[in-house]
């Protein structure tokens, strides 16, 4: 089983600070962070990413421009992909040419985010996710 590596492509430096300590926390993954569309595409050209969080809405090229690229890669239907904005209102799964893609409005509900993460890692199979307890 391998361990997740998960991608947040965000630019709200206050928001991907407090993500990524949380998904850090909770799962045992490396976690990275990416400010746009640009760098999150040069994390995906490089290495596994096995979860993209993707802000939509972003200054310079919009998240559809990674997701389009992760389609290109012809990743998309390995990875388990989220949209995130503080444009839509509700929690669902939104089609990107028959792929899909969950939606997670912000201000992000941790523990709905959490429970959705976990679902995708049991339907996925194959991943070390959860984190070690200490003794």
């Amino acid at each position: 089983m391998k361990k997740p590596t998960i991608l947040i492509v965000d630019d709200e430096k206050e928001f991907t600070g407090t993500f990524a300590k949380f998904l850090s926390q909770r799962f045992n993954a490396k976690v990275l962070v990416r400010k746009n569309a640009r760098e999150g595409i040069r994390v995906l050209d490089k290495q596994r990413v096995d979860v993209l969080f993707q802000d939509m809405i972003l200054p310079g090229p919009g998240g559809e421009v990674v997701i389009d690229h992760i389609k290109d890669l012809e990743l998309i239907d390995e990875m388990i992909v989220f949209s995130i904005s503080k444009w839509y209102d509700d929690t669902r799964t939104m089609g990107f040419d028959g792929h899909q893609v969950k939606h997670i409005p912000k201000p992000i509900s941790l523990s709905v985010t959490q429970r959705m993460l976990v679902e995708d890692f049991e339907i996925k199979g194959g991943f070390d996710y959860k984190k070690k307890r200490r003794a």
